[in-house]
């Protein structure tokens, strides 16, 4: 049970994250209640994600609202694809310049919605090989390297609050593997894609907007461990075709998905704002 589909449909369209397994319709009843003083209301509303523009756009209840889409963006510029192999850099992480490195950033591997499950399965079926290493970084990440075999040589860094060092684990990364079951807009995708990084991903929502199957990224037929083997397959052994989609994502951010241009686009709402006739 959800909210579509019934007199909550707005309240759904509002929080859709909250009410995708309510525990009852108590549940809808209460939100929609608290909400409902909203629904009348000339609210600016902007999002990231087409799918929650949609969401929004087709609950009758929000028609004062103005809903507009700006999706999350990032300054490409920050980063520097070209130390991917860089020897020195790797080291000074403890990684081996040697082998392919597979890099999961997670805000807690311990969130069942955020994926590691279905990473940790995707992995366990490469532990034969001796010529990869997985990085983990966020919260619990020793625990998720715990997990993962041997074979892998995982290392796991926890949470980093220093933006300049995540973004160099980007750069040094070959794969970034994603596989949140839930997700409005990742800007964690975003960065790995801007760090020229081959994106392997489960087709979440947010995720098939940013990537292109096979032009800007690999992403698999399902949300699953055993979907997300093949496409991480294709990466881990074609190492041409990785550096291209890395090549291809980087340009796709900073052709569509710029930190400037997400900024253009909340000033020109804001100025949309002011000449108003509701904010005199």
């Amino acid at each position: 049970m959800d909210g579509r589909g019934t007199p909550y449909e707005a309240a759904w369209g509002l929080a859709p994250q909250l009410l995708r397994s309510p525990r009852s319709m108590q549940d809808l009843e209460k939100l929609h209640a608290e909400l409902k003083p909203l629904f009348d209301t000339p609210i600016w509303v902007s999002t990231p994600s087409r799918k929650v523009v949609a969401a929004l756009q087709q609950c009758a209840d929000l028609k004062a609202w103005t809903v507009s889409h700006i999706p999350n963006g990032v300054d490409a510029s920050m980063f520097c694809p070209s130390e991917k192999r860089n020897p020195q850099l790797r080291k000074q992480w403890g990684l081996d310049p040697e082998k392919t490195v597979i890099l999961l950033v997670n805000r807690d591997f311990k969130i069942v919605d955020k994926g590691f499950g279905i990473n940790e399965e995707a992995l366990q079926r490469f532990s034969s090989r001796r010529d990869l290493q997985v990085v983990l970084v966020g919260q619990n990440a020793d625990w998720a390297a715990a997990r993962l075999p041997l074979s892998l040589d995982p290392r796991s860094f926890n949470f980093i609050a220093d933006r300049a060092s995540l973004i160099s684990l980007y750069n040094l990364a070959d794969i970034f593997l994603f596989a949140s079951s839930r997700e409005n807009f990742p800007c964690v995708t975003l960065e790995a894609m801007a760090g020229g990084c081959c994106v392997v991903a489960t087709p979440t929502d947010g995720v098939t907007e940013q990537i292109d199957d096979g032009w800007h990224g690999l992403i698999a037929r399902e949300i699953s461990g055993t979907a997300l083997t093949e496409p991480l397959e294709r990466a881990i052994s074609d190492e041409a075709l990785r550096l291209q989609l890395g090549e291809n994502a980087r340009k796709r951010v900073e052709a569509e998905f710029s930190e400037a241009m997400m900024i253009e686009k909340y000033i020109h709402i804001y100025r949309k704002m002011r000449e108003a006739p509701s904010a005199t």
